[in-house]
């Protein structure tokens, strides 16, 4: 089980309006790339007992991979990639696994800048 740490560059974010055909339970998604390509989509769904699977897709450019989360993690989403930098793609094939994080960062370093520029 290797994990493999990909550096994002860009983001876009979709809001899903309740009842649109296809996205019955979808209620946002998140694109990701680097490389210089959408490599990642973030699918957030209402609160199921279930989520669809996690998957690698095929694409002309290589491996897109759909990571799925419930919709009450999107805002920690969105704020890691409005707020935070590098923020980082985690993903393992063989579980089809998928995180989104940061590095390591020290304690307090917001607390530490923001004293700086006073």
């Amino acid at each position: 089980m290797a994990w493999k740490r990909y550096e994002l560059e860009t983001y876009e974010v979709r809001l899903v309006a309740c009842n649109t055909k296809g996205y019955e339970h979808v209620t946002a998604f998140v694109y990701l790339t680097w490389n210089g390509s959408r490599r990642a989509t973030l699918w957030f769904y209402r609160e199921a007992d279930e989520l669809p699977a996690n998957v690698e897709v095929e694409r002309d450019y290589g491996v897109e991979y759909y990571a799925r989360f419930n919709d009450s993690q999107f805002a920690t989403a969105i704020g890691l990639l409005r707020h935070e930098s590098p923020v980082y793609f985690h993903w393992e094939s063989d579980s089809c696994g998928a995180f989104l994080g940061t590095r390591q960062e020290p304690v307090g370093e917001h607390e530490r800048r923001t004293e700086l520029d006073d």
